[in-house]
C-alpha cells in the first residue's frame, strides 16, 4: 500500500509540474521539457508490463486532457512504455533486471543509465513529433525538434 501511495503521489506531481511550470515556458521551437517522462524512466524494474502500459496510457491521457493535444501525449508514452523492457535489458542486463529495485544511475551506472534514458526520451520524442504534425512535408523541422 505504501508503494501504491508514493507512485500515485508521483503520478500527480509529474502531471502537476508538466502542466503548470514547463508547459508555461516558452524557450523556443526546439526545446519541449516533458518532465513527466520520470514516470515513465522510473518505476521498479519487477513492475508488470501491463501494468507499466496501463499507468503510461493514464498519464498520456491526463496529459492530453490538460493540454489540448488529442492522443498525441497518449500514444507517445505508451510507446515508449512498450520499448523500456527491451532497452533496460539491452543497457543494464538481465541480472540487476531479476534483481529489482528501481532504474538509477547508482544502481545501473552512470553511462548506462544515460543510453537508456537517451533513448527512451528519443523514442518518445520521434513519436510524439510525428503524431503532433502527420504529414512528411516538414520532415525535416520535425527531425529538427526532435
Amino acid at each position: 500500500m505504501h508503494k501504491f501511495i508514493q507512485y500515485a503521489l508521483l503520478f500527480i506531481g509529474v502531471i502537476a509540474v508538466q502542466i503548470f511550470l514547463f508547459a508555461n515556458l516558452q524557450w523556443n521551437l526546439y526545446v519541449h521539457p516533458f518532465v513527466y517522462l520520470a514516470f515513465v524512466l522510473l518505476p521498479p524494474l519487477q513492475m508488470p508490463g501491463y501494468l507499466m502500459l496501463l499507468l503510461s496510457a493514464g498519464l498520456g491521457f491526463a496529459m492530453d486532457l490538460l493540454s489540448g493535444t488529442p492522443g498525441v501525449h497518449t500514444i507517445a508514452t505508451t510507446g515508449a512504455a512498450f520499448c523500456r523492457p527491451t532497452l533496460l535489458r539491452l543497457f543494464a542486463g538481465k541480472e540487476l533486471i531479476s534483481d529489482g529495485g528501481i532504474p538509477n544511475a547508482a544502481r545501473i551506472g552512470k553511462g548506462k543509465f544515460f543510453r537508456y534514458a537517451l533513448v527512451l526520451i528519443t523514442i518518445h520524442a520521434v513519436v510524439f513529433f510525428v503524431m503532433e504534425t502527420l504529414t512528411t512535408v516538414g520532415i525535416l523541422f520535425t527531425a529538427l525538434r526532435t
